[in-house]
Parts: structure tokens; sequence; C-alpha cells
């Protein structure tokens, strides 16, 4: 055993320093094949070998390929190998996976690269290595079984980069298993391999990829059609899919093996156009994945799936493992738009049969994907990342949907509401917390509860909202004027959480009406904020007169919220004094009663005024500017803008009538003007609607436009240097069109 562990030693060693071993090729191939063959003969029983298989192949050396009716020949026995033997095997399946790994590489020198090309070529031609390899597959040490597995499907790509074809034995394995009627455990491990495969291919550089991977579907494609429809398909609700093993962990492991190729098959027809129909399953079969989302199965596969669905509905698929970015417009097959609709069709349908209400939200998967809550006094958690997979779903179905609708000659005004109220419904119940009760006093202001921590996720959402809203506008007026004497439209905007002003205004306060950050957005190829900007500002131009109601609307709810808060802090602080008070003179009290009640009259009346101060103080606060601009050569001049609750500081654009507050230079009347504007526009927002006249421009109004000033000008400033990433000429138009229509333009 010593001596194992030496040669093994050696043979790492010479991998790790690129050299060729002293040993030759020949010897150190027959080490690595009796090391897997002595642990074959321990596990195996005494089954005489067939010549031939039911594939008409010639038998190889032990493994026989037999059909799904037969037994297999080797039948794992537990505890079979002790603990050495098992870390030799591991040791050398591990070596062999690096050493084709390295062969694959382009950091190898020539003659090392050679040495061990002869070591695999002895492996694989003439000690039979892949179809023992493929033998343990199914044994009951997960460790070893994982590792042949890697090892495997290594060994499959180290062989297709030579022979622009798979391995028969590999690729017959993993047919045979797939196969059974009910997979054992072997069936994770031949998912596995096939999904590592394929990526692999997608990722490195082959000449004939294409035609590779359209040979291997054709193959596959109806053993996948059938497992799909076994593995997705329970009988109801309550009760498991059929397909299942004995063990769960087994068949939960199954479960996202097979998801995770589907991603991969879908990648493929994505990026290679392929058409063959295993890539097509999840989206003409979409009903049967989005009942797995609310079957009772663990929550990582319920989860794993709703994310497929989603990255399938942004066509984002394989975004994680594909190497650069590949324009998905150039790569649509002509089955693309059907298929999309199919599965927006799908979902929208379950939508209609009360699925959302069904999609469970776990509240521990923030421990690891565990079942229960460690301890006590654990506050409830929603699980945000499936909140906001199951709204992008659900929004880009309506999205596809209204899109084809849009050939079709519209779709009934009913169908938004339908289809959104189930939504918000959804979202109240999954976020329950008085911290998100008190966010969610606004419908719209759903989007930044769920989406604020995933910055793609929310500009994607913010886009599809803003569509549906267009084509809800267009579908129930002519014109801005006429939508806004419809007081029902507006309002069911925004109690179905779609109104796009409300989304902006919210999105501004959130980056406290920062405009560097909005740059930073438009630099960004992580989200499509973008095309989202340019959209808005579009429907901006428009509806001038609703954005600016919007406005008076905040201004007036954060104006109550302001006083509310200071009333009851102020009695808040009271009562806690009074308390206070009162158990401080409790033992004067009892010594001398008089003295007791006069001292602490004295005390609250001091207290009080000193409550006063501090709620005061609190909201006054600051939130600061985000970004120092003292050290900028061409900084614009700031000045310091109170408002309810926060304080921001906004760039003051020469063209605006009130100057600057600065220090001790504060005069009445500029004072007096600020708190006039604001109770104008308190006073502004207690009309019957939110529409009418604004007798002057709301403060938040104010806010919004100064930022969109201070990002016009960086954009000029970072122009003319040459800086700025794309031709920015129709933003800068759009930009300079909002300023005209608002008054404060320069």
């Amino acid at each position: 055993m010593d001596h194992s562990f030496l040669v093994l030693q050696d043979v790492y060693r010479g991998l790790l320093s690129g050299e060729p071993l002293c040993k030759g090729s020949y010897e150190v191939a027959s080490f690595i094949n009796s090391v897997i063959a002595d642990h074959r003969s321990k596990t195996s029983v005494n089954v005489p070998t067939a010549k031939t298989t039911n594939c008409g192949r010639e038998g190889t050396r032990g493994l026989q390929l037999v059909s799904s009716q037969t037994q297999p020949v080797f039948l794992p026995e537990p505890h079979s190998l002790n603990d050495s033997q098992e870390e030799v095997l591991c040791i050398v399946l591990s070596l062999i996976e690096m050493m084709s790994s390295k062969l694959q590489s382009q950091s190898i020198r020539e003659d090392t690269k050679h040495y061990y090309q002869e070591v695999l070529a002895i492996l694989l031609e003439e000690m039979d290595l892949m179809s023992k390899l493929v033998s343990l597959f199914g044994i009951q040490e997960k460790l070893l079984s994982h590792l042949a597995v890697k090892c495997v499907s290594s060994l499959v790509l180290f062989q297709t980069v030579s022979k622009n074809s798979f391995s028969d034995v590999w690729k017959q394995t993993c047919l045979q298993t797939l196969l059974k009627n009910r997979p054992g455990n072997e069936t994770s491990g031949c998912l596995w391999s096939l999904t590592f495969v394929i990526k692999g291919v997608l990722k490195g550089e082959f000449e004939h990829e294409k035609e590779i991977l359209d040979n291997l579907f054709i193959v596959l494609d109806p053993i996948l059609n059938d497992l799909y429809s076994s593995m997705f398909s329970p009988r109801d609700v309550s009760q498991e899919p059929p397909w299942y093993s004995e063990d769960t962990s087994d068949s939960e492991t199954n479960l996202t093996s097979f998801i995770s190729l589907l991603e991969v098959l879908i990648t493929a027809r994505t990026r290679l156009c392929i058409s063959a129909s295993s890539p097509r399953l999840l989206f003409i079969q979409a009903s049967l994945a989005l009942q797995l989302v609310i079957c009772p199965v663990h929550h990582i596969v319920r989860k794993k799936m709703l994310l497929l669905l989603k990255r399938c509905l942004l066509q984002k698929a394989g975004e994680d493992f594909s190497l650069g970015e590949v324009d998905s417009s150039l790569k649509r097959d002509i089955y693309f738009y059907t298929d999309m609709l199919a599965l927006a069709n799908a979902v929208l349908h379950s939508v209609d049969s009360g699925w959302l209400g069904n999609v469970s939200v776990n509240s521990s998967t923030s421990f690891f994907g565990g079942d229960t809550v460690l301890y006590e006094g654990t506050l409830e958690m929603s699980d945000f990342v499936m909140l906001r997979a199951a709204s992008l779903v659900l929004l880009k179905s309506l999205e596809y949907k209204f899109q084809q609708s849009r050939k079709e000659g519209g779709v009934a005004v009913v169908e938004i509401q339908s289809y959104l109220h189930p939504l918000m419904l959804f979202l109240k119940k999954n976020l329950k917390s008085p911290e998100h009760s008190q966010q969610l006093c606004h419908p719209c202001s759903w989007l930044s509860v769920v989406f604020m921590d995933q910055d793609d996720d929310m500009i994607e959402a913010a886009k599809t909202l803003l569509i549906l809203y267009s084509h809800f506008r267009r579908m129930n007026s002519t014109t801005d004027a006429e939508f806004c004497n419809t007081p029902s439209l507006d309002q069911m905007t925004h109690e179905n959480g779609f109104n796009p002003h409300c989304h902006f205004l919210i999105l501004l306060n959130s980056v406290a009406f920062d405009h560097t950050l909005l740059l930073d957005f438009l630099i960004s190829a992580e989200t499509c904020f973008l095309e989202y900007f340019v959209g808005y500002l579009k429907l901006l131009r428009e509806s001038w007169q609703e954005f600016c109601s919007v406005c008076l609307y905040f201004e007036g709810q954060n104006s109550r919220r302001g006083l509310n808060d200071a009333a009851c802090g102020e009695q808040s602080a009271n009562v806690l004094l009074s308390e206070r008070t009162e158990c401080d003179q409790k033992p004067a009290a009892l010594a001398n009663p008089a003295v007791g009640s006069s001292t602490t009259a004295q005390s609250i009346v001091a207290e009080s005024s000193h409550s006063e101060f501090s709620v005061t103080e609190v909201i006054s606060c600051s939130a600061g500017p985000l970004v120092d601009y003292g050290s900028s050569e061409e900084s614009e001049s700031e000045e310091l803008y109170v408002s309810d609750g926060f304080t921001h500081r906004i760039p003051s654009p020469e063209g605006f009538q009130r100057k600057s507050i600065r220090g001790g230079e504060q005069d009445s009347t500029q004072i007096s003007c600020v708190t006039k504007e604001a109770e104008v526009c308190v006073c502004s927002t207690q009309p019957k609607g939110l529409w009418g006249d604004q007798p002057i421009l709301a403060r938040m109004c104010h806010q919004s436009i100064m930022c969109l000033t201070g990002l016009r000008k960086v954009i000029c400033r970072l122009q003319r240097r040459n800086l700025f990433p794309y031709k920015p000429a129709c933003l800068l138009k759009l930009l300079m069109q909002i300023e005209t229509i608002s008054g404060l333009s320069e």
C-alpha cells in the first residue's frame, strides 16, 4: 500500500510540474488499471461475460451493455473495501481526471503532453478503462461514484477533441440507465455526466460542435421525452411524482440533475440553433414543469425549477457557464416564437387556475436549505429569490402575450388586472413582517421591496411593467389628456402596482436622487437600464401631468407620515420619561411626598422640551450625498435642500430663480419661500383626486428633474472627453426635452 501511494505521489507531482515521469507510460497505465481492476474483482459477482450485447457490439472485458429487462453484471457489496483501498482508488480517479483536463488545456509542454497522451491511449484502447469506470456509476459509495462520473466525463471530452465523436461505451451506458423504468442511484451520475459533457462542448473549442451535439440529441430525444413526462407528471398536487426511488435524497438529486440537464439543452439550442425536440421540452410541456413547482418535493427542487423557467423567459438560460455574450436574436430557430408563446400561455393558464396561491415560499431557505428553523425566536423570513422568480415569470409571460396580441388586434382590458391582482395577493401573503408591511403602504412599492437586492431583475421587471402600462394606455385611451381625465383607469394602475411613474420615483428616492448611480446603471452592461430608461423618458415626455400628480401624491404621503411620526415620537418620549422619572423619584416621594411630586413635575416639563428637540433632530436628519464632489474640478454648485424626513444635496441650475442657502447667510425671505413651497405642495395633495393643476412644482418633482439635469451634464462631460461607452445623442435629446417641459431648463 505504501508503494501505491509513492507511485501516485510521483504522478501527481509530475502533473503539477508539467514534466514527464521517469517511469514508462505503459508502467504507469498498468498500475492505474490494476487499482481499478482490483476494486472491480472485489465488488463483482461471478456472472459469465457475454460476447455480444443487445447493441451488437463486442463484449468489453467485464462490462455488458444489457437491456433494461436484464440484471446488471456488477452488484455492489457494501463495506467490501477497507479505507486504504478506497483512498487509493479515489486518488487514482482524481489523477485520471486531472490528466485528461491537463491535456485539454493549452498550457502544457509538447513532450509532457505526448507522454500523458500515451498513458491515456493505453488505458482507453488496450485496457478498456472506460468500461471499468462506467461500472462504478451505481456503487453505494457515493464519493467513489461521483469521482468515477467526473473522471469518465473528463475522458469523454478528451476523446471528443481528437475523434469529434463521443465514446460509444459512455453513450450506451447513459442510454441504458435512463431507459430503466425506475432509475436507481446511477441515474443521477448519468444525468450529471451528460450535463458536464454538453456544457464542456459549449465552453470548449471544437471544430464541429453543432454536428457533435446534433448526433447526440438524435439518440437522446426519445429517451428524454419519456423521462421528462415520467419525472414531472404527478398524479395530483397532494402526491409525489410517480418517478421516485425509495431513497428520497436520491430522488431529489435525480430531479435537480435533470433540471440542470434541461438548462444545458436549452443553452445548446440558443447558442448553436439546434432544432432537436429535447431542448424544446420545457416550452411545449411547460404545464408539467409548473406543476412541479407546487408539488410536495424538496424546496430546492421547486426553487431550481422556477429559476429555470425565469431564465428561459428572460432568454438567459446558461448565462452562468456560457462563454461570452451571444446575441440570441441571431440564434433563434424557426420554433422560437411559438415555443415562447406556448410557455407564456401555460404560465397564464396556471395563474388563472390559482397556481400562484400554491407556490410555497419557504422561510427556512436561509439556513442552507433546511426544513426547520434551528432555534426558537427566529423571525420568519421570506425567500426573495422565489418571490422575484415567480413575479418575473408572470410579468414576462404577460409581455409575450401582449406582443402576440398586438398582431392579433389586442386583448381585453381586464386581463392585466386579472393577472396582476393575484400577484399582489401573493406578495402580500408572503411579506407579512412589520418592516415589509410598512414599506408596502403603496401597491407600486412592491417592486423596490422585492427586487432591491437584485439590480438586473429589478430593472427587467420595471421595463416589463413599463411595457404593460404602455399597452394598457393604448387599449384604453388615445391621448394623455383622455387618460388623465379617467380617474378609474389611473386608479387601476396604482391598485395593481404597475404605474411606471411610481416605480421611477421610488427608484430615485432609493438612491437619494444621486445622478451618479443612474450613470453607473447606464454604463454597466449587467442590466437593461438603458432600454428601460429611454422607454420611460419617452413616456414621461408624453405624460408630464400624470408624473407631477404622482409627485404631489407622494409629497402628501411623506408629509402626513412625518407629522404622524413626530406626534407618535413625542407621545412615546413623554410616556417613557414619565415612567423613568416616576421610578427615580419613588424613594424620595416615599420619604417626602410633597418634594417628590414637585420634582417630578419639573422634570417632566424639562425633559419634554428635550424630547421635542430630539424628535425634530430625527426628522431633519440628513442622508448626505452618496458621492463626494469636493475634489472634482468641474463639480456643480450645491445647495442644502430640506425635505420631510431627509436632507438631500442637489445641484442648483443657473436658471433657477431661488438663490442658494449657505450657512449663516440665510435670510427670512429665503426660508419663508421654502416653507411656503412645502405648504403649497402638501395642500395640493388634499384635493379629491390625483389630477389637477399644480400651482407650484412639487419638491419631489423638482428633485427628480435636478437629478436628470445632473445626469445630462455628466454625460455631456464624458462625451466631450470620449469617455462615454456609446453614442448618447438620443438620450441627451430626451433629457433636454424633459427639462424644457418642466420649466427648469437653463
